[in-house]
């Protein structure tokens, strides 16, 4: 079972078996307060005093207290077969006290005798000793929602018929009593028992207020049930006199005794809503599921007492249960003159049509400067009313305009049903006849009413809406007003009307004073579709903006259903006026061609590219030189240089259209020298077209700079020279204009594709020490392609007159491939008036590339042979032994290079004999065997021998037998 539904209680007696006394016998464990729970049973909640009425007694009760509502019961303890139980040697009664939160009670919406029914049959369990820890109790009637049946209407019903002597209802009297404070004591018989009296009285209660009553009923002491609201005496009559403020209900006799006076018998709540309604009896279950519903906490008894303390949403929901007849005389009584805030609290609650109508008027009645303060609850009465009664209440705002206007301009339209017809004519009705009471006197605001409901949904008939927005312009108006109106309203309207009707509206006869626009605006109503150009006109005339257009155009288009063809010039005319965020227009072209939507929609924003204009004028013209004398006439500056780079293609195979183009063209105007270079990043591949441009219109200085860059690049890329622009770039209109970085450009390019050019005079252009170091760069990149000698040649002659020295050329040099290279070019670095020279060491990888360079004819190879000879003796005579060994061992061919070292030294001999100790000769031969040069130093000394005269080599000879001997 859920912990929710199981609850406390204690037990209350005494003991089984041994003689206890009365005392607290057992508890569940939460309720630890002991001395408040025998307090309750003892003395504040009680059935009798010391001694019980009767012998045998059985009680029942139900009272609030805090949050709990405490269901209680007393009865003599018996045994399963009815024999009284002993504690020691006497009977004893025992009482048990149930405790319900008042959460729980929500699922019987006050219907507390049935727990009153459920613990009287509920057994009180015993105990032979004091029990702290019981298990929580579980209620039935707690776990299930309750059912409406029948039988509730019909026990009120059988109540309400037992009257007293007067014919009132004993049912009516007693709950008055109840209300109004007094506590009641029932006994006797009548044709309906007093248990279903007491819950009929309860039924007729709001739900909220039934749980507050206590009750108790059974074998009981009246004295000591002070705590008790209602009582149901079982064992007697009640003693007389009976205690202050209880009176006595006689079932047997039908009347009331006690202390009282007449008035108690006197409630609002009962004569004006119970009485009626439980008399008519058609309406009872209604009453009772209404009453159900009102749980609100703060509805009690002294609430329905006093009617200057009414709970107006209770009242709001009783009267709708009226008999009709008395509904009016009720409303009047309760509901007239309410506050906004009460209203806000009723509105929710009423469910009767006639009730909600009185709610209306009511709230219609409100002073103007307050009624924008009730439009949230007339809004509210009124959706929930039904069309029919919607129609009269609007028949009755025509009479009242102010009202209408307000509620007109707050959502009345917009709360209602759309689908029912007459009540869409009648709203049209009001709001015709407010919009014409307003022009009486104020045409401003007339105006902007009229436009404020012509957007509403009851004038999407655009005819009903230009009737309605017409009826304004009856008197005279400013001009500039009524183009405004007509920009702001009517132009959409228009092509909704035939031209008879047009004729006959008050637009027509304020228009007819001005000749142009009466002009245009007959052309355009004669011809229509074949004089759409004219919307343009007219747009012009009455100064509208680009949505005012927008909405003009597509209105026409969609509403004349004009071909593309026939729409055309009116396409044209927007394009020209540079009208791109016409989306809805540009929209309906689309659907005609496509493309066009998409490309105006990006032209409205100022990020639009190229693509776009292009695609449009693509769309526009097939015939590519019309296309670009389009697009170029209509761009004027803006994308000068795009529109430039989509002409060059054009015009570059047709040199008429580009000498034309180019004498007219917008672009080409604007476009500035700085624009070149994007141009070119481009549309370099017409790099060509671009110069001849230039050529053509006396720009000279502008073929420079990224200009020539591409130029060359172009060539290169092609490996083409165009022969007639090769004369003009070393023109002097041209060259005079050129840094050194063009001259550098234009070198490079003259040696990557081998051509000669006319270089500027030395001196003329200096180049500074980073510009050379780029030129030998730019050299040794390019020569690394080179396969001839004389190419080579031509690079370093250039390299001369540009100012490169030596050792760059031999940079150069050293990077020429080998079929580039002569040994007559090497040699020009290496020697001196012919004369082979020491080198040095940028010249020793010269050399080095020399030695192994094969000679290309019979002059080349005596040229070698003879700058190597004397080399290799200049190196002998200076004994620079470690540079004769790396010409050795670098040489590829080392049979020449006997032949020439044997040459070199016979000449080393020659001319060192006549100076030069023998001695000192045959010494320097061992020195070489040194160097591992033991063939170089053989080679010497057969020179040295060869060179000695017979006679002193006869000495040399004996000289060297005598050693031998010795």
């Amino acid at each position: 079972m859920n912990q929710e539904l199981e609850y406390s209680y204690f037990v209350y007696g005494k003991f089984v078996g041994i003689n206890s006394g009365y005392c607290l016998v057992a508890r569940t464990a939460n309720l630890t307060d002991e001395e408040q729970l025998k307090t309750m049973a003892e003395e504040t909640h009680c059935f009798w005093g010391a001694y019980p009425p009767q012998r045998r007694t059985k009680a029942v009760g139900i009272f609030l207290q805090e949050n709990n509502l405490v269901l209680m019961k007393v009865e003599t303890a018996v045994d399963k077969r009815g024999q009284e139980i002993l504690s020691g040697h006497t009977e004893f009664n025992h009482s048990l006290y149930v405790f319900i939160p008042l959460e729980s009670l929500a699922v019987l919406r006050g219907r507390t005798f049935q727990l009153l029914s459920w613990i009287f049959q509920h057994p009180i369990p015993l105990f032979r000793q004091f029990e702290a820890n019981l298990p929580l109790l579980q209620i039935p009637p707690l776990e299930q929602p309750i059912s409406y049946n029948q039988e509730e209407v019909n026990k009120i019903q059988r109540c309400f018929s037992e009257a007293d002597t007067n014919g009132q209802p004993l049912l009516i009297s007693a709950l008055a009593a109840l209300i109004n404070g007094k506590r009641l004591i029932f006994t006797g018989n009548g044709n309906v028992s007093t248990k279903e009296f007491v819950e009929s009285i309860l039924l007729l209660l709001p739900a909220a207020a039934r749980s507050t009553i206590a009750v108790a009923s059974g074998t009981l002491d009246e004295e000591f049930c002070n705590w008790a609201q209602l009582i149901i005496k079982s064992n007697s009559n009640p003693e007389e006199p009976l205690v202050d403020n209880l009176i006595w209900l006689n079932h047997d006799t039908r009347t009331f005794e006690g202390y009282f006076e007449s008035r108690i018998f006197q409630n609002y709540y009962l004569n004006d809503f119970i009485y009626p309604i439980v008399n008519a009896q058609q309406k009872v279950q209604e009453l009772i599921q209404e009453l159900d519903v009102i749980t609100d906490s703060q509805i009690l008894l002294e609430n329905l007492a006093d009617s200057e303390n009414i709970d107006i949403k209770l009242i709001a929901r009783l009267i709708s249960l009226l008999p009709n007849e008395q509904k009016t005389s009720i409303q009047c009584k309760y509901l007239s003159g309410l506050s906004i805030n009460k209203w806000q609290e009723v509105i929710p609650v009423i469910n009767d049509e006639q009730e909600l109508v009185f709610a209306w008027d009511e709230l219609t009645k409100t002073p103007i400067i307050k009624l924008q303060q009730c439009i949230p609850i007339i809004l509210d009465v009124w959706k929930r009313l039904s069309v029919v009664e919607q129609i009269k209440l609007l028949q009755k705002l025509q009479n009242h305009p102010d009202i209408a206007e307000i509620l007109l301009k707050n959502r009345l339209v917009e709360e209602s049903r759309y689908e029912d017809t007459i009540l869409l004519q009648e709203f049209r009705k009001l709001c015709k006849s407010v919009v014409v009471s307003k022009f009486q006197c104020d045409w401003s605001q007339a105006w902007q009413l009229a436009t404020n409901f012509a957007t509403k949904h009851i004038f999407q008939d655009k005819t009903e809406q230009f009737w309605l927005l017409d009826a304004v312009l009856a008197s005279e108006i400013p001009v500039t007003k009524l183009y405004n109106c007509f920009n702001f309203k009517f132009a959409t309207l228009v092509p909704h009307l035939n031209s008879d009707q047009i004729r006959q509206s008050n637009l027509y006869a304020k228009i007819n004073k001005n000749a142009e626009i009466v002009d245009l605006f007959n052309n355009l109503l004669i011809q229509r579709n074949a004089a759409l150009v004219n919307l343009h006109l007219l747009a012009n005339v009455f100064s509208m903006n680009d949505i005012q257009q927008d909405d003009m155009y597509v209105e026409f288009l969609n509403t004349w259903h004009p071909s593309y063809e026939e729409a055309k010039d009116l396409l044209v005319e927007m394009i020209r006026s540079g009208h791109y965020s016409l989306n809805q227009t540009f929209a309906w072209f689309e659907n005609k061609k496509l493309g066009l939507s998409e490309i105006f929609s990006a032209l409205k924003h100022t990020s639009n590219t190229w693509d776009t204009w292009d695609k449009l004028a693509s769309i526009l013209y097939e015939n590519p030189q019309e296309y670009i004398v389009f697009i170029d006439s209509l761009q004027k500056n803006n994308f000068c240089i795009i529109v430039f780079q989509k002409c060059l293609p054009i015009i570059a195979n047709d040199e008429n259209f580009r000498r034309t183009f180019l004498s007219s063209s917008c672009a080409w105007k604007v476009i500035k020298i700085q624009d070149l270079s994007q141009i070119l990043a481009i549309s370099s591949q017409y790099v060509e077209t671009l110069v001849r441009c230039l050529a053509e219109s006396d720009r000279f200085h502008w073929i420079a700079g990224d200009v020539l860059h591409y130029l060359c690049q172009n060539w290169i890329t092609h490996k083409q020279v165009d022969s007639e622009l090769k004369t003009l770039l070393t023109s002097p209109s041209v060259t005079k204009n050129f840094s050194n970085q063009d001259w550098l450009e234009l070198q490079t390019t003259v040696w990557q594709l081998e051509f000669e050019i006319q270089l500027p005079s030395l001196g003329r252009v200096i180049l500074s020490e980073q510009e050379k170091i780029f030129l030998r760069n730019q050299a040794i990149t390019v020569i690394k392609f080179y396969t001839q000698p004389e190419t080579t040649q031509s690079l370093l002659n250039d390299c001369e007159v540009w100012g490169l020295d030596l050792i760059a050329q031999i940079e150069i040099l050293k990077a020429t491939p080998l079929l580039a290279r002569s040994i007559e070019l090497i040699l020009n670095y290496l020697s001196r008036d012919s004369k082979a020279i020491i080198p040095n060491e940028q010249q020793l990888n010269l050399l080095e590339i020399l030695l192994q360079t094969s000679p290309r004819n019979q002059l080349e190879v005596e040229n070698l042979k003879t700058f190597s000879v004397g080399l290799l003796a200049q190196f002998i005579s200076a004994s620079d032994w470690n540079q004769l060994k790396w010409w050795r061992d670098i040489t590829l061919d080392q049979q020449l290079y006997i032949q020439y070292f044997t040459l070199a030294s016979q000449i080393f001999i020659q001319n060192s004999v006549k100076t030069t100790p023998y001695l000192e000769v045959l010494n320097l031969t061992q020195k070489i065997k040194n160097y591992s040069l033991e063939e170089e130093s053989h080679l010497i000394l057969k020179a040295f021998w060869d060179s000695i005269p017979e006679p002193v080599r006869q000495v040399f000879v004996e000289l060297s037998n005598a050693n031998s001997l010795s």
